[in-house]
């Protein structure tokens, strides 16, 4: 055991007392250490188990074990079909389809499987390991939004969740720079602690002469995905950040985020990047059309910095256009030439794979972790079948159809949550080898659904009920009762 994981259980055992506020920054700084597991993969069968999984799962034990053991009418009311109750049924379909379709079809079917990393082959159907490690990361996912939704009901739950949201993006941040310091001083092996992980590591690769940025990931695709996604997070929930010190914070964290994701130069990281501008797009739309009071914080000057952004790289094009040659460079080799590379023959034979091997079992799936794709969806599709892919869709869109009434911080929150999550799918459906959304969408899941079941503080009993500082500030109550 590598003396990072001697830290993290320290920090573990600290946090299954800590409260809720400290285990919330716990989880988001875990999401940096995607390389490290906290058990010798030896002890577990070649399952690694990173921070991630298992923070969450100290939340599940936490905040949703106690509501299971007295079957609590909170959770009876997250169990019904217009809230979690499909994310439910989606995940015992595919616990089912993975006892019974691995031995059903087994030898008639050919998969891809999980352990493969490059050179795809395929292999015949039969159970395996991946099956079970897969399921247990799914049930994770699964509770952990269960756990989230009931977390979020809580009044100080946005605030909570904002600190955690900024100080694991720093954390993330600071992972990338001491990447690249160690790689330039020659000390690359100082971080190589943070990667026992039973993974295929591709730390040193270098894209148009360029050393991509890794992290403390195993590879840079996976770093620029989550820089992605955290610097989407701060960028939709910037104006539910207090004006002043908090909001330039969570601002500065999500550009320099994107700068980090520039220089992984990942393919994935770079689709995640333009599906993110185009989400900003209809998030400036939404709040120009009359989003709560909140939501037109700081637009004025969002948009007026955005336009002088554009016009200063329109003006430089004009007169210096071969500034751009490296970028230009750097775009041509990883993405247009992508379609030319072997890396993407091998992910869409992995995808070709398990699309047939959903037709090949009628629609009923062969099981979690029982083929490998790099399509999100069509690992939904292949390991889960038909039933189950109809669970989870049906739940995506009740979760982008979900409003809040409670106030105008958690109808900011959820409908910038929403958007939050669309590069992550976006991401996922280029890249993703299994059905499990892990921890990342399991929070922001959980997060939609309880604020949208907060009870209503709207239309207020009196003038002067009490309610947040930011209601009170957008509609201009007093502070205090007369």
């Amino acid at each position: 055991m590598t003396y990072p994981s001697i830290i993290f259980w320290l920090l573990f055992f600290r946090a299954a007392f800590s409260n809720l506020r400290t285990l919330l920054i716990l989880l988001f700084s875990s999401f940096t250490f995607g390389a490290l597991s906290v058990l010798p993969p030896e002890l577990t069968g070649g399952a690694s188990f990173v921070p991630k999984t298992m923070f969450a799962l100290l939340i599940v034990m936490k905040y949703l074990v106690p509501e299971i053991l007295t079957f609590s009418p909170r959770l009876i009311e997250l169990m019904r079909a217009q809230n979690l109750g499909f994310l439910l049924a989606f995940l015992v379909i595919g616990v089912l389809t993975t006892i019974f379709a691995p031995s059903l079809f087994s030898g008639a079917i050919s998969v891809v499987p999980l352990k493969v990393i490059r050179f795809a082959f395929t292999e015949p159907l039969i159970p395996s390991p991946a099956n079970m490690t897969q399921s247990i990361y799914l049930s994770v996912s699964v509770a952990a939004t269960f756990a989230m939704a009931i977390i979020a009901r809580s009044p100080q739950f946005p605030d909570q969740l904002l600190s955690a949201l900024v100080i694991g993006g720093i954390v993330l941040l600071g992972s990338g720079i001491a990447d690249m310091a160690a790689t330039a001083v020659g000390q690359s092996g100082l971080l190589e602690p943070f990667r026992n992980a039973n993974y295929g590591m591709m730390t040193n690769a270098e894209v148009a002469g360029l050393r991509r940025v890794v992290g403390l990931m195993p590879e840079a695709s996976s770093y620029g995905s989550a820089c992605v996604s955290f610097a989407a997070a701060l960028t939709f929930l910037r104006p539910s950040y207090e004006a002043g010190f908090p909001r330039m914070v969570a601002s500065l964290t999500a550009l320099s985020l994107i700068l980090m994701a520039l220089l992984s130069t990942s393919s994935s990281a770079y689709a995640g990047l333009t599906i993110f501008g185009c989400a900003q797009i209809l998030n400036v739309i939404r709040r120009l059309a009359g989003a709560s009071p909140i939501g037109q914080v700081g637009l004025a000057a969002e948009l007026g910095v955005g336009i002088l952004a554009v016009v200063c790289v329109l003006l430089t094009l004009i007169a210096q256009p071969e500034l751009f040659d490296p970028l230009l460079r750097l775009v041509d080799e990883v993405i247009l030439n992508k379609a030319a590379s072997d890396s993407f023959f091998e992910r869409s034979l992995w995808n070709q794979v398990g699309w047939q091997a959903f037709w090949s079992s009628y629609g009923l799936g062969v099981g979690l972790g029982s083929t490998r794709t790099s399509n999100y969806f069509i690992a939904v599709i292949s390991n889960t079948g038909f039933f189950g892919t109809a669970c989870f869709l049906i739940f995506l869109v009740q979760t982008f159809l979900r409003r809040s009434t409670a106030s105008l911080q958690s109808s900011e929150m959820v409908a910038a949550l929403k958007l939050a999550s669309i590069p992550f799918l976006g991401m996922a459906a280029l890249g993703s080898a299994t059905p499990d959304f892990e921890p990342w969408l399991a929070v922001i899941f959980g997060a939609i659904t309880g604020l949208s079941l907060q009870p209503s503080l709207r239309p207020l009993a009196e003038p002067y009920a009490k309610v947040s500082p930011y209601d009170r500030a957008e509609a201009h109550l007093p502070r205090t009762r007369r």
